[in-house]
């Protein structure tokens, strides 16, 4: 079994970072499936991960993968420049959730919402 990332097939942000790791895996490196499907339930189950996350989830050598983790192998694999994200892994785990700890979630809707009525003042 190669590398296989699972996805959120109805997650529109999701659906464009597969297609953006598509454009940049010249060599052909990963499978996809959706989470939601028969392979990607199946594989969930395989690995014991929880069948509701909301992460996109790397399975590569027989171990998987989540968050960051998935992200930053994914990145290891695609092409020069994204492979230097590699260095990023070196970063140790308590430094990572220091910084998630103190920078919540930003609600991104809130933000557009502030940038489109900011815009539309100007006009």
């Amino acid at each position: 079994m190669g590398n296989i990332i699972l996805f959120d097939g109805e997650c529109n942000f999701c659906n464009q970072s597969i297609q953006f790791i598509i454009r940049r895996d010249t060599f052909g490196n990963f499978q996809y499936a959706s989470l939601k499907g028969h392979v990607g339930r199946e594989l969930l189950e395989r690995y014991n991960i929880d069948v509701n996350i909301e992460s996109m989830v790397l399975i590569k050598n027989r171990k998987y993968y989540i968050k960051s983790d998935a992200v930053l192998n994914i990145c290891k694999e695609l092409d020069y420049p994204w492979k230097l994200a590699v260095f990023l892994l070196l970063i140790p785990k308590l430094f990572v959730i220091f910084f998630m700890i103190n920078f919540p979630k930003i609600d991104i809707s809130y933000l557009v919402n502030k940038i489109l009525v900011n815009y539309l003042r100007q006009k």
